[in-house]
């Protein structure tokens, strides 16, 4: 057994770098109705000032098993760009998330490609770390 403080004691981690003070879950989901061959933001989200969100997992579904568009953005910039049917995992690794910044903004738009209105689902997980200056 150890003794000590715990971000000075062997085999843990220091306060800064694990989950804590400095570092909380992030998770967001969102859902919406799209009529046909429309564009729309599905979900958006500004970064507050002073944290970084780092993003681990990208998921979206849908009611319809015809073909809709997905655009992952940054700040309006197409991060990436997905055709799919029923249902899409855009994952990215706890080890190496997609870091959005302070102020930037995170947005996915959704195209509903198929001739009925279409029901999304889906969420974004990851962290939101505050920085230390």
């Amino acid at each position: 057994m150890s003794t000590g403080r715990r971000d000075y004691t062997w085999g843990f981690l220091n306060e800064a770098a694990g989950e804590g003070r400095y570092r909380e879950s992030f998770s967001k989901y969102f859902a919406c109705t799209i009529g046909s061959e429309l564009t729309v933001e599905g979900y958006t989200y500004t970064v507050p000032a002073n944290k970084r969100l780092g993003i681990c997992k990208i998921h979206f579904s849908c009611d319809s098993g015809g073909y809709h568009n997905v655009n992952i953005r940054i700040d309006e910039v197409t991060f990436a760009a997905v055709t799919f049917t029923g249902k899409y995992v855009y994952d990215f690794t706890e080890i190496n998330p997609l870091y959005v910044t302070e102020g930037q903004i995170f947005d996915i738009q959704l195209t509903n490609k198929d001739d009925v209105s279409v029901i999304y689902y889906g969420g974004v997980n990851g962290v939101l770390e505050s920085l230390i200056s």
